[in-house]
């Protein structure tokens, strides 16, 4: 019988917004170097996807079966960074946030089945 480790796929999303923000840092202070106007913007956006990676590998490496879990922690961190943004005052229309669910259980997904090939 399978089961859910609901433990796995918080630490998991906790995990993956920890990675987006030290990614998010890294890249930010990289660009700054060559200059760039707004440099927030890229570096966000590459942080929050190998976070949901992050999240994926996090939530798989804890339990089986790891993909499970990576989907469900990535789409956990997606609902974090979501709510996040509309926190902070992101005007992000429906399409926007369908594709980030999307492209969070894809990734966190991914980031399950590496887990998984221990």
């Amino acid at each position: 019988m399978r089961y859910l480790s609901v433990g796995a796929i918080i630490l998991g999303a906790v995990s993956g917004v920890l990675v987006a923000a030290l990614v998010s840092l890294i890249i930010w202070g990289i660009l700054l170097i060559p200059d760039i106007d707004n440099p927030t913007d890229p570096a966000l956006m590459t942080g929050v996807v190998v976070g949901f990676i992050g999240a994926g590998y996090a939530g798989g490496r804890l339990t089986r079966p790891s993909a499970t879990h990576g989907t469900l922690a990535g789409v956990l961190m997606a609902f974090i960074v979501g709510a996040v943004s509309i926190v902070s005052g992101s005007p992000a229309p429906p399409l926007t946030i369908v594709t980030l669910v999307i492209l969070s259980a894809a990734l966190g997904r991914f980031g399950g089945g590496i887990a998984g090939r221990r």
